[in-house]
């Protein structure tokens, strides 16, 4: 999508955060893969967050949106990893998928 509407540095964000993740996935072990994992998710965070200084309002409220949604699905999983249930899984998938489908909510609407 974002190749498609030419917003090459949001692709090159989050086409970034994809190559991290699938190289820590791999073979998930704690260590120097996680952590630039867990730093590409951070990075690609904090610009789309910056990002909303830069747009109308429409992109604007599209990004806090999922910035707070995303947040909020962050602080909850890990509150149910803490307490040891396994829906914590599901608010983590569901971050993923805020991540997807932010840009497609943004271009198509």
């Amino acid at each position: 999508m974002c190749l498609y509407y030419k917003d090459y540095v949001t692709f090159l964000f989050l086409f970034l955060l994809f190559l991290s993740s699938i190289q820590f996935w791999r073979k998930p072990e704690i260590g120097w893969r996680r952590s630039i994992d867990l730093w590409m998710c951070k990075l690609v965070a904090l610009y789309l967050y910056g990002n909303t200084m830069f747009c109308d309002e429409y992109t604007r409220t599209v990004y806090l949106n999922g910035f707070y949604s995303m947040v909020f699905l962050f602080f909850m999983s890990h509150l149910y990893y803490y307490f040891k249930q396994k829906q914590w899984i599901i608010f983590h998938m569901t971050i993923h998928l805020y991540t997807f489908f932010t840009p497609v909510v943004l271009y198509m609407l």
